[in-house]
């Protein structure tokens, strides 16, 4: 098993006013995606729909957090799942950083 040495996002995963930034962490191309993202605060990631079931693990900060028409206000250490094909959006309460965990087994069609 391969481990990943991350203890200290803060250099390796910067915020940048105005932006977000992703950062692959695993790629199992046709298996499994783990992404982390830094937003800054008030950045949106617009609406967009997976092929694919996900989780969305928040590591730092405040993010809200919709699914359909719904907003949602997620925090650090909490956690929601995002169905396959459902239109959802993130926008950033204050500086955050969170993962992103999709598995793509018997999933159909192709990874977002």
């Amino acid at each position: 098993m391969t481990q990943l040495p991350l203890t200290n996002l803060e250099g390796i995963l910067p915020f940048r006013e105005g932006q977000r930034h992703l950062l692959p962490l695993i790629d199992l191309p046709g298996q499994a995606k783990v992404v982390v993202v830094a937003l800054s605060v008030g950045v949106t990631i617009p609406p967009h729909a997976m092929h694919c079931e996900a989780v969305l693990l928040v590591l730092s900060g405040t993010i809200e957090f919709m699914i359909g028409e719904t907003w949602r206000r997620v925090e650090t250490g909490q956690f929601l799942g995002i169905p396959a094909g459902a239109n959802h959006s993130v926008r950033a309460v204050e500086a955050s950083r969170f993962l992103v965990m999709q598995s793509f087994v018997g999933a159909p069609g192709k990874a977002h």
